[in-house]
């Protein structure tokens, strides 16, 4: 574990947006992708499917939570998805199902284009719940609310750009 700071981090735009525009759930795969500091910069040829789960509005969120402890010498991701998906059905609701008590990992595209490998150590479903809601008024959401929680030691690596081109090329 490094003991000293070794860089600094630049300033940065400020066009970057905050949310999820799409999931991309698939069954869990040792080393699905190669990864260098950070990135995934290949993907295994064993990953040949990963499914599309379109998310809109404004709470859908990832966050990548890193806790060191000194005292016990050891560091924690806590890797938290949170979507909602429109519409109570027969069939999401089996998939949801499935998603929250199976071995899955995931790809997140965030609203400003990036993509990030989640549960890349440990698999997605620490915890996992998906929640049917339907509002009491016509302007009400109605769906799904889900949630998945993974537990890693480091960050979600960001796919690159060839990475990204082989991964869309399996979603089903």
């Amino acid at each position: 574990m490094p003991s000293d700071l070794s860089v600094g981090i630049g300033a940065v735009c400020d066009t970057s947006q905050g949310g999820m525009s799409a999931f991309f759930p698939f069954n869990g795969l040792d080393d699905a992708f190669t990864v260098t500091d950070g990135v995934a910069t290949a993907m295994n040829a064993s990953l040949t499917v990963a499914y599309k789960y379109v998310i809109a509005g404004d709470n859908n969120t990832f966050t990548d939570e890193e806790m060191s402890d000194k005292k016990t010498g050891n560091t924690v991701v806590n890797q938290t998805v949170a979507f909602e998906l429109k519409q109570i059905n027969a069939v999401s609701g089996v998939q949801l199902t499935k998603l929250i008590q199976c071995d899955a990992q995931g790809v997140y595209k965030s609203k400003a284009g990036k993509y990030f490998w989640i549960g890349h150590e440990s698999g997605i479903n620490v915890t996992g719940k998906a929640t049917a809601v339907s509002g009491g008024g016509v302007n009400d959401f109605n769906g799904y609310q889900v949630e998945l929680v993974s537990e890693n030691k480091s960050k979600a690596p960001e796919l690159d750009a060839s990475t990204v081109t082989a991964f869309l090329a399996i979603v089903a």
